[in-house]
């Protein structure tokens, strides 16, 4: 499962200043969240969540506790 988040890492340079532009933009109320939300999803990284069961087994995998 992926989701977008605030913390989310931009794809390129070009996509993290039009980003940046867009927040500006909403900021005023130019546009709404609907809007930003599609800049969001076009111009971040997705971010991998992962449930109890996968993040244990990523961890036994690599030989690290928590």
């Amino acid at each position: 499962m992926t989701t977008k988040s605030t913390t989310a890492k931009s794809k390129t340079d070009a996509f993290a200043a039009i980003h940046s532009a867009a927040k500006g933009v909403h900021s005023v109320g130019a546009i709404n969240k609907s809007t930003m939300r599609e800049y969001d999803d076009l111009c971040m990284d997705s971010i991998n969540e992962f449930n109890a069961n996968e993040i244990k087994r990523i961890r036994e995998q690599a030989h690290v506790s928590q």
